[in-house]
């Protein structure tokens, strides 16, 4: 779905149009992304948590719920039709990723806490071994895609550090 907008949405596109406001508004998007998906915050808690039966702390989503919400408004897509198939890739696999913690894994006895039930690894080994391999590979996909997005919406936009986090940074030193 997200290709088939993307090329309806790129068909007439005269790439020589692209200039110095399309790039302007490419780059605040960019900024946007960055702040409501920042590395430090989802991404880098999908990128190393196990969820192999052990139990994860929903409220460490957020990010990627607000990011998955977002992207259903028009004005998060970018002009550039590079950068948006990758946004649109990028909200895909969200998407994926959030749709199997939805469906493959439920609440413990903790507050805001799931995972994929531990009971399973022993009841039904190849439910439990495809759940846990299908939310790695969502997550894997996810920060292969935002860490693409981000290289290279750095590189064509020349985009820095958003100015929170060189706060934050300059803080810790």
């Amino acid at each position: 779905l997200h290709r088939d907008n993307w090329f309806a949405k790129v068909s007439g596109a005269n790439a020589a149009t692209y200039g110095g406001e399309h790039r302007r508004v490419d780059r605040m998007l960019l900024e946007r992304v960055l702040r409501v998906l920042p590395w430090e915050g989802s991404m880098r808690f999908i990128d190393t948590n196990n969820f192999a039966g052990f139990s994860f702390d929903l409220r460490m989503l957020r990010d990627l719920n607000e990011f998955d919400a977002r992207c259903e408004d028009p004005a998060w897509e970018f002009v550039d039709p590079t950068l948006e198939a990758m946004r649109a890739a990028l909200s895909e696999s969200i998407g994926r990723l959030l749709h199997l913690i939805a469906f493959e894994t439920f609440p413990t006895q903790h507050e805001y806490r799931n995972s994929v039930p531990q009971e399973w690894e022993i009841e039904q080994p190849e439910r439990f071994h495809q759940a846990v391999g299908d939310i790695h590979s969502a997550a894997k996909r996810s920060v292969d895609a935002y860490k693409a997005l981000v290289r290279e919406g750095r590189h064509r936009l020349a985009v820095g550090v958003p100015p929170e986090e060189d706060a934050l940074n300059d803080a810790n030193r």
